[in-house]
């Protein structure tokens, strides 16, 4: 079992040195060193804490609501620093996909 653990620490390694996982740090680290963009983001998840489920759900949303999420949509859009983040987060989660998919196929073999 040391002999796995070992080889899956040098794997963290591997990514954590890849050019995907490295720029999304880089980027969420910029998020979280700028203010407005930390108020977007707080925003963003309280109204989707107090909303998204009844979204979801098929449950009521009233106009209100719809309008204030749509406003958050066009701030995130709009934060050059949020999309650089969500873009290198997508990039980011390909990579670990990949990764789980190679895992994944050792395993059936």
């Amino acid at each position: 079992m040391d002999e796995i653990i070992a080889a899956a620490a040098a794997l963290g390694k591997q990514i954590a040195a890849h050019p995907r996982a490295r720029a999304f740090i880089d980027a969420a680290r910029a998020v979280s060193g700028d203010a407005e963009s930390q108020r977007i983001l707080h925003d963003v998840r309280a109204h989707h804490e107090r909303y998204g489920s009844l979204d979801e759900s098929g449950g009521p949303a009233d106009a209100n609501a719809k309008q204030r999420w749509a406003d958050l949509e066009a701030k995130v859009a709009g934060n050059e620093k949020i999309k650089a983040m969500l873009r290198c987060q997508a990039d980011y989660m390909e990579l670990m996909t990949r990764v789980h998919e190679a895992i994944d196929a050792a395993l059936e073999t």
